[in-house]
């Protein structure tokens, strides 16, 4: 979510890893499982081989939580 705040739009699977190694020290067979479970949920779209991005109904979530917090919705 911080990275699609900053203008990343989709990160690879090794992206993804090293960054959840790195805040969480999670091992890297837990995140491939992981986004394995949250891609068949159809939280995470595969855009291109290899990248993840998070799907257009999860943007609009977010998109909508923000507008509502800063009171415009």
């Amino acid at each position: 979510m911080k990275s699609h705040r900053i203008g990343i739009h989709s990160l690879t699977r090794n992206e993804i890893q090293k960054k959840a190694y790195s805040d969480a020290k999670a091992k890297f067979k837990t995140v491939d499982n992981t986004l394995g479970a949250l891609t068949a949920k159809r939280q995470l779209v595969k855009p291109k081989r290899g990248k993840y991005s998070l799907s257009p109904d999860v943007i609009q979530s977010f998109e909508e939580e923000s507008l509502s917090l800063a009171g415009i919705y």
